[in-house]
């Protein structure tokens, strides 16, 4: 075995237990100290978990989404819990799984990938559930959006806008300037009297259900050409554990998403309300974190008439799933 193989087996150790010291997945603890997934969840699970990589020999591939109806598919997790102790304990009981399969250990960033869309659906279903809940009956649900290699952020709105996006992209070209439209993890959608949305968007969710994972998953086909820029009134972005580059990126991200929105206020000459942007994190943010969030949104320094605003309106550090339910006023007002 090499020195990689040999350090890599002892990482691993330090994050799997026997299955004599892990809890069942059933009747889960509410206490950060004793909670615990239970590996045997992913092994018996019908749905795949782990598998091997054939792109990298003696390496597995995991399922994420997989995972999560493998862990949670009969009950949400545990909102007394940190996130990261549950995302912690996922990713202990899928190394357990695999070496109990005789699988290869998956790779850092494979690993790290998983944390990422762990974390993306939990906080998807958390703020969902919540607005499914709230007393304030107003039509407002969540949309979730996929990269862009799969969305294109204008491809969401009506024609008119959808035009709109399309000069503006067809002169900024001629200057020899691309306009890369971004897409926020979530948005918050206040549907007008005339724009019906599917019921589902407004159903709670009680577990990482299969079904429930493809309802949020693709949410956005609700709206998909017909969305009014107008109903818009809140883009998240999700600070994520593996990209880096997301952590300056969403500042970026919400400057952009702003001044796309003030546009088509102007070409419409419409009133411009406000079009909101968060960042969320479930580990604590740092002082260059809060530092880089506070960035000015950059039509507020061109249009003196335009009271200085930022780009994110607020970097919301949310420990627990609950913590969620608590903030939804203040993101969506």
């Amino acid at each position: 075995m090499s020195r990689q193989e040999d350090n890599e087996d002892l990482n691993v150790a330090n994050l799997t237990e026997s299955k004599s010291q892990r809890s069942t997945a059933s009747g889960l603890p509410q206490t950060e100290s004793e909670y615990a997934i239970d590996a045997r969840c992913f092994i018996d699970s019908r749905f795949a978990c782990v598998e091997p990589d054939p792109r990298n020999p003696g390496r597995s591939s995991i399922r994420a989404e997989n995972c999560l109806f493998a862990a949670f598919g009969r009950e949400l997790p545990p909102v007394g819990v940190p996130i990261i102790k549950i995302l912690g304990e996922m990713q202990a009981a899928l190394l357990a799984a695999c070496s109990e399969l005789k699988l290869g250990f998956p790779d850092e960033d494979s690993l790290q990938w998983a944390w990422d869309q762990w974390y993306e659906f939990m906080v998807a279903v958390a703020l969902w559930n919540a607005n499914a809940n709230s007393l304030n009956r107003r039509p407002a649900c969540w949309l979730r959006l996929p990269g862009t290699s799969k969305l294109y952020f204008a491809q969401l709105l009506e024609p008119k806008a959808r035009e709109r996006i399309a000069a503006l992209e067809r002169r900024l070209r001629e200057q020899g300037a691309i306009l890369a439209l971004p897409n926020p993890n979530l948005i918050c959608l206040r549907a007008g009297p005339d724009h019906q949305l599917p019921a589902a968007v407004y159903k709670s969710i009680d577990a990482y259900s299969r079904e429930a994972y493809e309802t949020v998953m693709q949410s956005y086909h609700s709206v998909l050409g017909a969305c009014d820029y107008r109903e818009i009134r809140t883009c998240v972005g999700l600070k994520t554990f593996s990209r880096l580059d997301r952590h300056p990126w969403i500042p970026h991200e919400a400057d952009i998403l702003k001044s796309a929105f003030a546009y088509l206020h102007q070409q419409a000459e419409d009133r411009i309300p406000s079009t909101r942007y968060f960042a969320i994190t479930s580990f604590e943010p740092s002082k260059s974190d809060e530092y880089a969030y506070a960035a000015v949104a950059c039509r507020s320094v061109l249009d003196e008439t335009i009271p200085a605003e930022r780009a994110v309106d607020g970097l919301l550090y949310l420990q627990n799933l609950s913590e969620i339910a608590d903030q939804l006023p203040s993101i969506v007002a």
